[in-house]
This record gives C-alpha cells, sequence and structure tokens, in this order.
C-alpha cells in the first residue's frame, strides 16, 4: 500500500493542473480571429501561382489539401473535388492559424481575392482537373470552437481522470520498464517516458511521439 500510494503521488507530480483560465494573449487572437474574417489585402500582394510561402510550406500541394479538406470538415466529397470557394475558406483558415497575430495589428490581411488566388495556385500544382469554382459552402463546417474555449470540467471528473492515469503508471515503469525523466529542449525542460532507457546496443534511431492539445502522454502509450 505505501509502494501504491507513492507511485500515485510521484505520477500526479509530473502532471500539469488543469487551467481554468485561457492565455490573455491567446484570447486576444482568438477574439481578433473571429472579429475580421476577411481584410483589406496584404500590403504585398502573393504573386500569381504562388501558395507556399502563404501556407504550409514544408509540406507538398497534395499534403496542404488534405489539411484544408479537414480543417473545413467536409465529408461530402473527396478533396480533389473541392471547389474553389472551398479551398478558399481552406485558405482563409489557415492564414488564419499561421499568422494569428495580424489581425491583432492591422486590418491589411489577407482579402478573399488574394486568398482566392493562393487556392487557385495550390488546385493548379495539385494537378486537379475540371476545378468547380463556386458551391459548397453549405458543406463546411463552422468555426465556433474558439467561442467555447476554455470549457469548465466539473472537479471529480478531473480528479478521476487524474487518478485513473497516476494509477496505470506502475505499469509501465515496473512491467514494461519505462524510465521516467526530465530532458532539456530549446523550449524548456520536458518531462519524458524513455520506452528503451538501458538499451544502449540498438543501433535504431529514436522514436520520439510528441501529444497535443487535449491529449495526454498516456493516452498515445495506451
Amino acid at each position: 500500500l505505501l509502494s501504491l500510494r507513492s507511485g500515485l503521488k510521484a505520477s500526479l507530480a509530473v502532471m500539469n493542473p488543469y487551467e481554468q483560465e485561457m492565455d490573455e494573449d491567446l484570447r486576444e487572437r482568438f477574439a481578433a480571429a473571429r472579429r475580421l474574417v476577411w481584410g483589406t489585402g496584404l500590403r504585398k500582394a502573393p504573386e500569381p501561382g504562388s501558395w507556399r510561402p502563404y501556407l504550409l510550406g514544408f509540406k507538398e500541394p497534395l499534403e496542404n489539401l488534405a489539411e484544408i479538406w479537414a480543417m473545413i470538415g467536409v465529408t461530402a466529397r473527396p478533396k480533389e473535388r473541392l471547389t474553389i470557394d472551398q479551398i478558399t475558406e481552406g485558405v482563409r483558415r489557415v492564414l488564419s492559424f499561421k499568422f494569428a497575430h495580424l489581425p491583432q495589428i492591422t486590418d491589411n490581411v489577407w482579402s478573399e481575392e488574394q486568398a482566392r488566388g493562393i487556392a487557385r495556385a495550390l488546385a493548379h500544382d495539385c494537378g486537379l482537373q475540371d476545378v468547380e469554382e463556386h458551391g459548397g459552402l453549405d458543406e463546411i463546417c463552422g468555426t465556433g470552437l474558439t467561442s467555447h474555449i476554455p470549457w469548465q470540467t466539473p472537479g471529480w471528473l478531473q480528479m478521476a481522470q487524474r487518478m485513473g492515469i497516476a494509477a496505470l503508471r506502475p505499469v509501465f515503469l515496473n512491467l514494461w520498464s519505462w524510465s521516467s525523466r526530465y530532458v532539456e529542449t530549446p523550449f524548456g525542460k520536458m518531462h519524458i517516458y524513455d520506452s528503451m532507457p538501458n538499451d544502449s546496443e540498438s543501433k535504431e534511431p529514436p522514436l520520439l511521439l510528441q501529444h497535443g492539445m487535449f491529449v495526454t502522454a498516456w493516452s498515445m502509450a495506451l
């Protein structure tokens, strides 16, 4: 029992507390994005046929199209059949994500015409044929999520989640011989679970799994 208590305490100690308030800068970015859908236009307009500086430039054209398809939530058609109207809205959402600070300081952000030009350039580089110009906007999911963040979670549910996850920690650390440790990164100290801490002979490169928003490291482990 003492060992179990010690394990639970150690597990709870490495968990971040639940955040009840949103960071003020993030709150302002969300508010600016909701307030300004289309701007008066970037002062330096995108070059004809150019999309990479404005979207996810490190990804290939079809990968960007897939990201846009997922971002606008269209399920009624495959990504290759998206209309320019739909891709344009996806471009706007990517721009709002990538350059989230701009609407806070100026109205000289992307106009609908500029976003449409980026959408056409992406469609061209994806090799899309016979792309419809208009239609399909009713198939797009809305963007009301930010108005509900952060949402309150009952205290009992928070504690149940923390205790449930903490109870699993001995399984991984003792039975599977995982190692709980901290590493220094350019962004500060990070807590990790090393699944092969004693494997000094392996010549395979390490695989790092980094979880995102609303996901815990334990969720990925399970």
